[in-house]
């Protein structure tokens, strides 16, 4: 892997090189797109559903009514 230093001594990786993907980026992935993202859902739609909930029980009343 060519990198390249620059006068303050850091280091940066040239524009046509990139690093290859490891199995622990996978499983990064993974556990977001299969875990986290599907609970966080959830818990936005109970979240909203307890709002509306809470609005039509307080101040909007029931629909139709």
């Amino acid at each position: 892997m060519d990198m390249k230093f620059h006068a303050g001594g850091s280091r940066i990786m040239t524009c046509d090189q990139k690093e290859p993907r490891t199995s622990s980026d996978i499983k990064k992935l993974l556990i977001i797109a299969l875990v986290i993202l599907p609970i966080c859902m959830v818990g936005a739609t109970a979240a909203y559903g307890f709002i509306v909930w809470g609005l039509q029980m307080l101040w909007l009343g029931l629909p139709g009514a």
